[in-house]
């Protein structure tokens, strides 16, 4: 099979951590016996990785409009040279034309939960922009071929919403690499400061404005958390906003930013962390989840249908809204040996019944190639 692999659209955010699985377990396992054109944004985290690991590929410069010129004009004589049998968009959808077969990656959640006012926090033509958006996502994904789900619930809802055939659609989840890096439990000096992660960007989705009062609410009960967050002080509304927030707390001592990490850093910041915080309105999966697990870090996720889908036992479930309910639960959990100890084996568990990453890029090489086999 000739491929064209697409990772344009991972240009940053957890998506690239997906992106280099794949693309580390293609290079490993010999592209699977594929012939294979992999698409990437320039100047990215993941185009580094391209080049540290002399695997050929294709970039392009990283402004919508650019990435759309690309896509409508000059993918052409590059597909005319290389020939695709057809076109795998990890996530998202590119307009390359309807004579290529497409399968796309499904991660924007809120496309098949129209009920949840997932832009809620946003006013005037800052909501609306995000209206737009995603009109143009679901427009996208309306006319791929076929579509890959990390959330059996989308994929339902891709059904009676969109009104996909199921054959034009799978359930494939998420993976990471099954090692031992489970931490091991050790009891914990009271005096030391508990380390919680955040590993977000500048996303009200995933409530990044409520750690301030967070780390206040535990700062009154002498409770010793610091916070490490992966955005950074920039010129952003949402950057001055949080800044505010902090210094209106008196909290700034309390919270680390320290901006976007590569996803070989991504390990080390779990394994110097006591626990991680996903606090999203709505996700379609979390990388936050897997690798929390992975390394054996609590887990504090919102209390709702689809976080409950996803982790079963293998979490401590928090109103998202409510700093007071998340300190208790936070307090609650790093104070317990026996809750750490039970959490680690119930994550333990649960990740052992996902597949690794080369089982899951096998998964979707094989319904790629069924999609591109059907006459």
């Amino acid at each position: 099979m000739r491929l064209v692999a697409n990772l344009i659209q991972l240009a940053s955010g957890g998506g690239q951590r997906v992106g280099l699985n794949f693309v580390l377990s293609m290079k490993e396992n010999r592209f699977f016996g594929n012939e294979v054109l992999f698409l990437v944004t320039k100047g990215s985290i993941l185009e580094k990785e391209f080049i540290k690991n002399e695997i050929q590929h294709f970039a392009v410069r990283p402004t919508f409009l650019y990435r759309l010129k690309f896509e409508l004009f000059d993918s052409k004589p590059l597909f005319r040279t290389f020939k695709p049998d057809g076109i795998y968009t990890v996530f998202g959808y590119s307009f390359f034309g309807k004579h290529y077969k497409q399968v796309s990656g499904v991660a924007y959640s809120n496309l098949f939960f129209p009920e949840i006012d997932f832009w809620i926090e946003y006013k005037g033509l800052s909501k609306v922009r995000r209206k737009l958006i995603d009109y143009y996502r679901a427009f996208g994904l309306k006319r791929a071929s076929a579509l890959i789900f990390e959330n059996p619930a989308m994929e339902k809802r891709a059904h009676s919403l969109w009104s996909f055939s199921p054959d034009r659609t799978t359930y494939i989840p998420p993976s990471i690499h099954h090692t031992d890096t489970n931490k091991s439990f050790q009891s914990r000096n009271l005096n030391n400061n508990y380390n919680i992660l955040m590993l977000c960007g500048w996303q009200r989705n995933k409530n990044i404005h409520l750690i301030p009062k967070i780390a206040a609410e535990a700062k009154s009960r002498q409770l010793k958390l610091h916070f490490t967050i992966t955005v950074a002080l920039d010129n952003s509304i949402d950057s001055h906003l949080f800044e505010k927030e902090m210094s209106y707390e008196g909290v700034g001592d309390m919270i680390s930013l320290i901006g976007q990490v590569s996803p070989q850093k991504v390990p080390e910041l779990y394994l110097k962390s006591d626990g991680i915080v996903l606090l999203s309105k709505l996700e379609s999966f979390s990388n936050n989840i897997i690798e929390a697990w992975t390394y054996g870090v609590p887990l504090f996720i919102t209390d709702h249908d689809w976080a409950r889908n996803i982790c079963g036992e293998a979490a401590f479930y928090v109103d998202r809204d409510d700093y007071v309910n998340i300190v208790d639960s936070i307090e609650k959990v790093i104070l317990s040996e026996k809750l750490q100890l039970e959490y680690q084996v119930l994550a333990d568990k649960t990740l052992r019944s996902y597949p690794s990453i080369d089982e899951k890029t096998k998964r979707e090489l094989d319904f790629i190639k069924q999609i591109i086999d059907e006459k």
